[in-house]
């Protein structure tokens, strides 16, 4: 599924729960993430939801359930917090999460071929202590790689602060999940 395929076209615009699905973020194997905005207090939130021959394999949308979750059993600031999951009314699995401004370590690095010392040894120990924060709850990130942590704040713009899907201001790791 491309993010500019005609599938991913029919989602724009679509509301799953008070969320408006307003533009594609990004895509995978098994999905694809919007970005959204909740229609009554205007905030922001990322909308994952799987294709729906994903959906259609209860094995995979239990996973997809049981990551969410992991990810809110793991209190750190470089890990997403997820707010709501469920099922479309076409039944397409989904789960709301923060919205993140940022972009992908992957991103980052085709851009910038070679990160500063400092600037990657800052980042690797945010994502370390991400993946121990993981470890201590017995949760074990099966899919890490330099697509999945977000660069935001400092490691992004140049700022120290980033915002979180309410505009509350909030320190600044890379934020993996």
């Amino acid at each position: 599924m491309q993010a500019d395929s005609p599938e991913s076209e029919t989602w724009i615009g679509q509301h799953i729960g008070n969320y408006r699905l307003v533009r594609v973020l990004g895509r995978g194997g098994m999905g694809m993430v919007f970005e959204a905005v909740h229609d009554g207090v205007m905030g922001r939130a990322a909308i994952k939801i799987l294709r729906p021959d994903v959906t259609s394999r209860p094995d995979l949308t239990a996973r997809f359930f049981n990551e969410a979750r992991a990810a809110n059993a793991i209190l750190h600031p470089g890990i997403v917090r997820i707010f709501d999951c469920g099922f479309t009314e076409s039944g397409v699995a989904y789960l709301s999460m923060e919205y993140l401004e940022g972009e992908s370590l992957r991103t980052r690095l085709a851009r910038e071929r070679q990160l500063p010392t400092q600037t990657a040894l800052r980042i690797a120990r945010q994502i370390a202590s991400a993946l121990a924060a993981a470890h201590r709850a017995h949760i074990i990130h099966r899919d890490v790689k330099p697509d999945k942590p977000c660069l935001v704040g400092q490691y992004h713009s140049g700022s120290e602060r980033s915002s979180g899907p309410g505009g509350e201001q909030r320190s600044a790791p890379p934020v993996m999940w």
